[in-house]
Order: C-alpha cells, then structure tokens, then sequence
C-alpha cells in the first residue's frame, strides 16, 4: 500500500506539475510541491471519505429524473474529490500513512 501510494502520487504528479507550469509560468515552481502533497492526500483520503459519503447515501434508492441524478452525482463526485483532499492533508492521510508504514516495518 506504501509504495502504491507513492507510484499513484508519482503517476498524477506527472500530469499536475506540467500543468501548473502552464498555468503559472515560472511561478509553477512554487505550486509543485503544493500539487503533489494534494495527490499523496487525494490517495489517503479517498477510502475513507468514499465510505463516509456511501453510508449517508445508502437508504436514499432511485428518484427524481435522470438529470436530477446526474447533476447529483456531479456534485458528489466534486464533494468526494474535496473531501478527500482535505482529510489526506489535514491529518487523516498521515495518520494512515504511519499506520500503514508501521505494518510494512513490522513485517519486515
């Protein structure tokens, strides 16, 4: 899980750093890190935010119109993406992190 978490940060950090040089021109070099500490959160927060969002959802069923529907899993596709960033960098994701470097050390 360690070393995948660092090939998905690699693998989305190739696509973001690019970009960020793109849009921010020389200043990119400044948003880089920034990026990249966003993906290595992304990957940690993922699991428990799409956990969260699928336990308030579970009971809802199918309604309203497929446009509803769809606008709807939009939005909560942006609120995953949100939230998963914010619980990977806020604690969450290091937190995992250690308990998950403790288990490859421990196995070691």
């Amino acid at each position: 899980m360690l070393r995948f978490s660092w090939v998905f940060t690699a693998v989305l950090a190739i696509f973001l750093v690019p970009a960020a040089f793109a849009q921010a021109g020389a200043g990119g070099i400044l948003l880089a890190p920034l990026l990249v500490y966003f993906a290595w959160s992304f990957f940690w927060g993922i699991g428990p935010v799409w956990r969260g969002f699928s336990n308030v959802l579970a009971g809802w069923g199918c309604f309203g119109t497929w446009m509803f529907l769809l606008i709807v899993a939009v939005v909560l596709c942006e609120l995953i993406v949100v939230g998963a960033i914010a619980y990977g960098a806020l604690g969450g994701g290091i937190s995992r992190y250690r308990q998950a470097k403790q288990l490859v050390e421990s196995a070691a």
